[in-house]
């Protein structure tokens, strides 16, 4: 008895201690009477951001239930109003009754501890707030604000939304990814990301019911292996569901999830319940987004088009390559929140609209505006995001100027033709173009007379997934990180070349674990049709050498 912890105050039925025998008498009664010392009759009139713990008989009599909110799992959600002085308290309450079994008990206290744990670290504007908790004879419960209008699940499904409701799902995306970011950097995994999991409040997105987190703060690696404790098969990543190693991308997969949902609303008007009705029609029939890949496949293949084809989705069409990152099977080619958050911001300043896709409530970070992308060597950022715009041509690339990817308009010949056969005087492109993090590697991709490609430790071509690890980063590195210039020189078109201005982007492989982190690919755009010069675009001119 002398390890005694204060949440399992409440215990009222001692036979539930395996080996009661072994206890004297006078110990049960000390435990007793420790108990009814703690209980208390009232909730404290104390600061409003002081989180309390209070142990009581029976917790409906310090507050008084309103209205049932929901269910989740083995809680049941409802508004509470606690009568404190001089202003009551209208919060959330989260109550989860006792059960009969010791070791079900001492399963229940040990979630119970470890969300309170958990919300205590918690300290953003897109998380629920902890207000407290108590204990009593029949419960544990856990107190938290604000009180929400509803669920993103029941949002998201709702017959009609007004051009304000859109709005919070439009600018929601990135609240979700600042908030899943904030987590991660303090070691807390959320390991139950679901629509059911966010909160709408007025115009606020919440993130909340942290029962299932895991904090791995004291562990050397956030990776953790076997059956996960609970999950939502929907949402639930490949690795989890077939009790693999998981780490914070497990996370990643679920907001991909979600975010693939908010954008079936934003751009094609489809409600959650059409969405869900789709997977159970599908291939298998399975709801979930990694056991029916086919659905998964053909519910992308029929959102594209109302995401590229509107010129008024931009946006979302610049986000979208990066949200499908999201659910790539393999964990490990899978973007941060922070890097998703990064890529929201760059379409939000690169195609300014109203209203923003990123509220002043989440910050940018290093994203650039379309001012300082021409400062830095960048033209519009059409140039940056060639594969979703009509009218211009690219290709990816090593640094040894072995294309990877090219769009059906750029040069001629397969792949595998060097970048240097697309140019009328490459050798010349490629000396005049100066980086500041790799200043050969230009040089390099300009290079002529390779019949094949030759790999070095490191290269790109070396691995057998290098290039899907390039195509990766395409779609996840922010703008920030990106070094670049532009060139004007002759380029093929068909079958002659012609003179146009190219923008050479830098891309650094921006996956830590992989044997490429802090090398480079490089992507080069141009228009199909000579446009005129941005203001203040620097521009290298390359002329043809004189035989």
């Amino acid at each position: 008895m002398h390890q005694y912890k204060v949440y399992w105050d409440g215990l009222r039925d001692m036979n539930l201690i395996p080996n009661l025998s072994a206890f004297s008498v006078s110990t049960i009664c000390e435990f007793y009477r420790h108990q009814r010392k703690r209980l208390s009759d009232d909730w404290p009139d104390s600061n409003p951001k002081a989180v309390v713990h209070v142990c009581c008989e029976d917790g409906d009599d310090l507050m008084t239930s309103e209205k049932i909110l929901g269910e989740r799992g083995f809680a049941i959600v409802d508004q509470v109003r606690i009568p404190t002085h001089p202003t009551p308290i209208v919060c959330a309450r989260k109550k989860i009754g006792r059960v009969k079994q010791f070791k079900a008990q001492k399963q229940l206290i040990e979630a119970f501890v470890r969300e309170l744990g958990v919300m205590r670290q918690v300290n953003h504007r897109h998380c629920t707030q902890l207000l407290g908790s108590y204990t009593d004879y029949d419960c544990v419960a856990i107190l938290s604000l604000p009180v929400a209008d509803m669920d993103l699940a029941a949002y998201l499904d709702l017959e009609h939304l007004s051009v304000q409701q859109l709005n919070v799902i439009r600018c929601g995306m990135a609240c979700l990814c600042s908030a899943l970011a904030y987590l991660h950097e303090r070691k807390i995994r959320h390991e139950d990301l679901k629509p059911q999991n966010v909160l709408i409040h007025g115009e606020t997105v919440l993130l909340t019911d942290f029962g299932f987190s895991l904090d791995f703060s004291d562990d050397s690696v956030s990776t953790t292996t076997g059956r996960p404790s609970h999950w939502t098969a929907r949402y639930c990543a490949p690795e989890s569901l077939n009790h693999m190693a998981r780490n914070r991308a497990t996370d990643i997969w679920s907001l991909g999830c979600i975010l693939l949902e908010m954008l079936s609303r934003l751009c094609g008007g489809f409600r959650l319940s059409y969405v869900k009705k789709y997977w159970k029609e599908k291939d298998n029939g399975h709801p979930s987004y990694a056991l029916n890949s086919v659905a998964t496949s053909e519910w992308q293949k029929i959102l594209e088009p109302y995401i590229f084809d509107d010129p008024e989705n931009c946006q979302f069409a610049a986000v979208y390559p990066c949200i499908r990152r999201m659910l790539t099977r393999d964990r490990h080619y899978r973007p941060t929140a922070r890097q998703v958050l990064a890529r929201v911001a760059d379409a939000n300043y690169n195609f300014p609209r109203e209203p923003p896709l990123l509220n002043d409530c989440c910050p940018p970070g290093a994203a650039r505006s379309t001012e300082s992308m021409h400062a830095a060597g960048f033209m519009s950022p059409e140039y940056f995001y060639p594969q979703i715009f009509k009218g211009f041509a690219f290709a990816t690339a090593d640094t040894k100027g072995y294309v990877i990817q090219r769009s059906n308009n750029f040069g001629f010949g397969s792949d595998s033709t060097p970048l240097s056969e697309h140019f009328e005087s490459p050798e010349h492109l490629g000396s005049l173009i100066l980086f500041r993090k790799e200043p050969n590697a230009v040089n390099n991709v300009f290079s002529s007379g390779r019949d094949s490609p030759e790999t070095e430790e490191g290269d790109i071509y070396e691995l057998p997934d290098g290039d899907t690890l390039a195509l990766a980063c395409l779609d996840i590195t922010p703008m920030s990180t990106i070094e670049s210039s532009i060139v004007r020189c002759k380029v093929r078109i068909g079958d002659r070349f012609e003179q146009r201005r190219v923008q050479i982007a830098l891309i650094p492989i921006c996956f830590p674990r992989s044997q490429l982190f802090g090398k480079y690919c490089v992507l080069m755009s141009f228009a199909l049709e000579e446009r005129r010069r941005v203001s203040g675009e620097v521009v290298i001119e390359v002329q043809r050498k004189s035989k």
